[in-house]
């Protein structure tokens, strides 16, 4: 198992370089295709998926690199988010949290936000300690295929995530960049035991339209994985900044 450079100094230059968010990027999505085989054919509650995914991230980057649901005060967020359309169903509530992340450096403090050390308690700072934050949708998790409405609701907290720390990075000449995934495991089946395939690629354009008028044209954008029943096992497809489908496998 590989894990991150061993040489701190040199990582942490790094932070705010194209090629090293572009090579962790591409890790992210070997562990998201080690994910998509391992589990296409698996039935459980989305728990039990968020553990499995979160170890299959673990498995590309080390133990110290892999944290679930790090605590970010929601007002803190919204000081340099500016809610809108997209992100209204979320301004009720005190937290939000990422489903899987993955940081620059290892052994991060990810405790409560009023436990963890004073210069990460502010939720703004402990994002720029992380180069790729993550939320998960599991179609075949319960009765009926995850809506729209959830998945939607999901990019709206990445759009937050990416809209707080684009804007406090500016505001604190920071330079750590940070790219999200939105993660859509498509495994629901029939009674007949035979694949939904919920989400096409065109249901999923559709679904984005509105989102997209949205968002401002300086936060960076998502990749939406599309994890789906291949020939043999399962097929990885990318949206890249919710703009350009490829193909991984």
């Amino acid at each position: 198992m590989e894990a991150y450079p061993n040489v701190t100094s040199k990582f942490t230059n790094d932070m705010n370089s194209k090629n090293e968010i572009e090579r962790i990027s591409k890790r992210f999505e070997i562990a998201l295709s080690n994910f998509g085989r391992s589990c296409i054919d698996l039935q459980a509650n989305e728990k039990a998926f968020q553990a499995w995914f979160a170890a299959c991230i673990i498995q590309e980057f080390g133990l110290s690199y892999v944290y679930r649901e790090i605590h970010l005060w929601k007002s803190e967020l919204f000081e340099f988010s500016v809610p809108n359309k997209m992100t209204k169903s979320l301004e009720t509530g005190n937290e939000l949290f990422p489903d899987v992340s993955v940081s620059w450096l290892p052994d991060i403090d990810v405790r409560h936000s009023s436990t963890r050390e004073k210069k990460l308690r502010v939720a703004e700072a402990l994002l720029c300690e992380f180069a790729i934050l993550s939320e998960l949708k599991v179609t075949g998790s319960t009765l009926h295929p995850t809506p729209p409405k959830a998945i939607i609701s999901d990019i709206s907290k990445l759009f937050i995530f990416s809209e707080a720390h684009h804007n406090y990075s500016q505001k604190h000449n920071k330079s750590n960049l940070l790219k999200c995934y939105m993660v859509i495991f498509d495994n629901a089946k029939n009674s007949n035991g035979l694949f939904k395939r919920t989400y096409t690629k065109e249901k999923i354009d559709k679904m984005l339209k509105e989102p997209l008028i949205s968002w401002p044209a300086n936060v960076p954008k998502p990749d939406l994985a599309l994890i789906t029943p291949g020939e043999n096992s399962a097929k990885l497809s990318l949206l890249r900044n919710l703009s350009n489908w490829i193909n991984i496998q």
